[in-house]
């Protein structure tokens, strides 16, 4: 993953949740390749062992996806057990972790928010991750597609208030607001993007309660997904 504002390039492995940094330099020096990489999360001992074929277990926890935000100079990354991580990306090759949030407890936020639903479980897991932009709104971060084809649409800040500096490095992830997919049989048609006015209070899908099913499977066993601004979503099924 690449962050078109400065040009640095991240990438990670398929056995551990390191992110890696791939640097250049347009001289070549003595004892030092043009070309070299960075780890920002491990030791370099640790990280070399880690990269050892042997002893690898294929369920072990490692990054499924990375993203950039160069609205607010974030990246995040989303693991093979669900777990959102969001680093700041700081001036001369600096990346810091600023918080790690699992996906139990985005799911203990989202019990204070919607009622009991089978597509919201301890068994769901994310399945992608899209960054939104500060341009875009200041009082949304990111959006998690669930396998069961769930949006859940976070903020994260740097403060108690929304539009906090994008520059500091956020402190808290919440759970802002839940897209649940249409009843079965039914057509998603697109969904307008809300004014900065409305309120911000939580709760689910801005839609009739009553017509609402929080239920459904027309979007079970969701692969992946990718939203585009202004609020389009395509989802792979």
């Amino acid at each position: 993953e690449s962050s078109d504002k400065t040009g640095r390039i991240f990438f990670g492995g398929n056995q551990a949740t390191d992110v890696w940094e791939l640097t250049y330099q347009q001289e070549e020096r003595w004892f030092a390749s043009r070309c070299s990489k960075i780890n920002h999360t491990n030791s370099g001992i640790t990280s070399a062992f880690q990269l050892l074929p042997f002893g690898a277990r294929s369920d072990q926890e490692h990054i499924k996806q990375m993203v950039v935000d160069d609205s607010r100079d974030l990246l995040y990354t989303l693991s093979s057990s669900s777990t959102i991580r969001v680093y700041h990306m700081k001036p001369n090759n600096v990346l810091d972790l600023a918080l790690s949030r699992p996906f139990t407890s985005l799911l203990a936020q989202i019990a204070h928010m919607v009622p009991s639903s089978d597509l919201l479980a301890r068994n769901t897991s994310l399945v992608s991750i899209s960054p939104i932009s500060a341009q875009e709104t200041n009082r949304l971060s990111l959006q998690a597609l669930t396998s069961t084809g769930c949006r859940i649409f976070l903020s994260a800040t740097s403060g108690a208030f929304y539009g906090s500096s994008s520059s500091s490095a956020p402190t808290s992830m919440q759970v802002h607001h839940i897209k649940f997919p249409p009843k079965d049989g039914e057509t998603a048609a697109p969904q307008p993007q809300q004014p900065q006015s409305t309120s911000t209070s939580l709760g689910p899908y801005s839609s009739n309660p009553s017509t609402l099913d929080t239920n459904t499977r027309f979007l079970a066993n969701t692969k992946a997904g990718v939203r585009y601004a202004p609020g389009y979503s395509c989802w792979v099924v």
